[in-house]
């Protein structure tokens, strides 16, 4: 049993010095190897990530008290950027600070790259919820209004991005235990529509709590609840609606991680490879004795919407690994992902441990590679340094799709693909003289819904967007 244990370590040891950098080597898209992201003397987690043209934003709850704990009045809100993709990240630096505890951190970004950044106030010291805000920017972070305090019966947003666009308008979610608000807004700020309300606080059918929701398009909007039965084998609660959020399918539950307890839940759509992803992170000790903290894992699920849409307990593993520092403390969880100027994803959890004065937790990371190639860039048509665009939008009959280049000799390609990922139209063709391209088509016969541009010329990718009603 000794040789044995010895001969493990080695191993382990052995191939980390050979450099081995994905988790998945023979698979795609490739997943790195978590490595810590941010570990400092303070306690942070629960936040989430946005990225506006070659800038990501990370956004947490920092706690730098006494009890640096899971609740505390020193927790506050930080910022912090990366302007490589994620691989460094500069100091962070305080938004927002009251005298109570600024906690569960979420928010979003508009397409106009308004940053809202959503938050509880509460009493730590007498267990007292205060009231649920946000703050928001329209200059990339560099000053912030509000807080805007919005009256509701839930106390916090739930571990989730806000989406939409400018076309549907953006949806929060907003929670307490056994309830939750799907909230619209135009803007971001104002969310006075009450779209649709899950209520079990008399009933107590479901114990709901945190979630995370994703449009797929075409109305269709797929949503994750966190689960405290308490019981092992009912995780997630599945949610579907199939009229931008309308009206919603009866609560289902998952098969994700086998079951096991899971803190929150994080669900992304990547429109280009028409993949839904999943990301868990189990607290299998709350079954304790048969299971501990020690062997939590984390989960990641990756389909395409046909597969689960519908079928809640279809859920597949793509790949699982360990927790990246095992103990038989619970790890805290809490994933968040945002796609990366260079076409990939970064995900960063928290994990954490317990020290004589509370909870300790820190910040890790690992990438979603579906690029290989570090000279694609990819230019999104949401910002102010737009060089494709698609009018009118929304359109009934014809588009106009125009643009620039990066030079006028090189042949270009332009793919439009449907809602659930099929090419749709295709051409290769020389820009003109001046770099530019204009491209007239008749869509009158295609189906009503969301399409996707995308332009390409030698490694650099521009996409765009348009609406075909």
């Amino acid at each position: 049993m000794i040789f044995s244990s010895i001969f493990i370590l080695l191993f382990i040891k052995f191939y980390n010095i050979q450099g081995q950098y994905y988790l998945n080597p023979n698979e795609h898209p490739l997943i790195t190897q978590p490595i810590i992201s941010l570990k400092t003397i303070y306690h942070q987690a629960e936040g989430f990530l946005v990225t506006h043209d070659t800038i990501i934003f990370n956004f947490f709850r920092q706690d730098t008290g006494i009890s640096k704990n899971h609740t505390g009045n020193s927790g506050r809100i930080m910022m912090r950027k990366s302007y490589d993709n994620g691989d460094t990240w500069t100091t962070p630096e305080i938004i927002y600070n009251s005298n109570y505890d600024d906690r569960n951190i979420h928010g979003g970004i508009t397409e106009d790259g308004r940053i809202i950044v959503t938050f509880r106030k509460y009493d730590a010291s007498n267990y007292q919820h205060i009231e649920y805000g946000l703050i928001y920017s329209d200059d990339l972070g560099q000053t912030w209004e509000g807080p805007v305090i919005i009256q509701t019966e839930a106390v916090a947003s739930g571990t989730h991005q806000i989406f939409g666009n400018n076309t549907m308008g953006y949806y929060n979610i907003i929670y307490t235990h056994k309830y939750c608000e799907l909230r619209h807004s135009w803007d971001g700020v104002q969310w006075d529509s009450i779209v649709y309300v899950w209520d079990f606080r008399l009933t107590n059918q479901f114990k709901i709590s945190e979630a995370s929701f994703t449009y797929l398009g075409n109305g269709i909007i797929i949503g994750l609840f966190r689960n405290d039965s308490g019981v092992l084998g009912e995780s997630f609660i599945q949610v579907e609606s199939y009229d931008y959020g309308l009206t919603w399918s009866g609560l289902t539950l998952t098969n994700i991680a086998e079951g096991f307890f899971c803190p929150s839940p994080w669900i992304f759509y990547d429109y280009s490879h028409n993949h839904i992803w999943i990301i868990a992170i189990d607290r299998r000790g709350n079954f304790f004795p048969t299971y501990n903290h020690y062997s939590s894992s984390v989960w990641l699920y990756k389909h395409y919407p046909h597969e689960i849409l519908g079928n809640a307990h279809g859920y597949v593993p793509f790949l699982t690994f360990p927790r990246p520092n095992p103990s038989f403390y619970r790890t805290y969880g809490y994933p968040v992902s945002t796609k990366t100027p260079d076409g990939n994803y970064l995900v960063i959890f928290s994990e954490s441990e317990y020290r004589t004065n509370g909870e300790w937790a820190y910040l890790y990371q690992f990438k979603i590679i579906y690029n290989t190639d570090p000279g694609v860039k990819i230019s999104e048509n949401n910002f102010d340094n737009l060089r494709i665009s698609v009018f009118p939008n929304p359109s009934s009959d014809k588009i106009n799709i125009v643009g620039s280049l990066v030079n006028n000799y090189n042949d270009y390609e332009l793919s439009i693909y449907n809602n659930i990922g099929q090419l749709i139209f295709k051409e290769n063709s020389k820009p003109r003289y001046d770099g530019s391209f204009h491209i007239y088509l008749d869509i009158n016969m295609w189906s009503e819904g969301i399409y996707r541009c995308v332009v390409k010329q030698n490694n650099e990718l521009q996409t765009a967007s348009f609406i075909k009603k």
